[in-house]
């Protein structure tokens, strides 16, 4: 095994046993979320990236409300959902694509996640392998290796 996949690993072991302990805490809050990144986090030049997509179905097994935000732009759509249920990643409560002409990511990914908390959800945890994936209004960030 690579170091890299090494590395995801670690991380995303982490990440489980995190859930799992904050669930723990907090058995009956049903407003829990997890926010996951697509490229370069669920998967890879369409292949998806197993211990991630693992984290995502652990996830929705302990009743966490699963969230994607994207850099993929609006064009992207279909194709982008037709990926995801390829890998097995689906059920998911919402997705955020950002707008073809915003380019600002940071700015994006931080206002996607402050809109699930402005619906009345606690992210708990955000995924992903850029910092504008795990910032602000995205509780315990994992930052993937690139």
């Amino acid at each position: 095994m690579t170091d890299y996949l090494n590395l995801i690993y670690k991380k995303v072991e982490d990440a489980i046993q995190y859930i799992y302990h904050y669930k723990a805490q907090y058995p009956d809050a049903g407003n829990l979320a997890l926010v996951f990144d697509i490229d370069g986090t669920l998967m890879n030049d369409e292949k998806p990236i197993q211990p991630v997509v693992d984290l995502y179905n652990i996830g929705k097994s302990l009743g966490f409300h699963i969230f994607i935000i994207t850099a993929r732009d609006t064009n992207g759509v279909a194709e982008t959902i037709a990926q995801l249920d390829k890998i097995g990643v689906s059920e998911y409560e919402s997705m955020y694509f950002r707008l073809p002409i915003y380019w600002d990511m940071n700015e994006y990914k931080e206002k996607s996640r402050k809109s699930i908390t402005d619906k009345g959800y606690h992210v708990v945890l955000s995924i992903g392998d850029t910092a504008w994936d795990i910032g602000r209004y995205g509780g315990y960030g994992v930052l993937l290796p690139q």
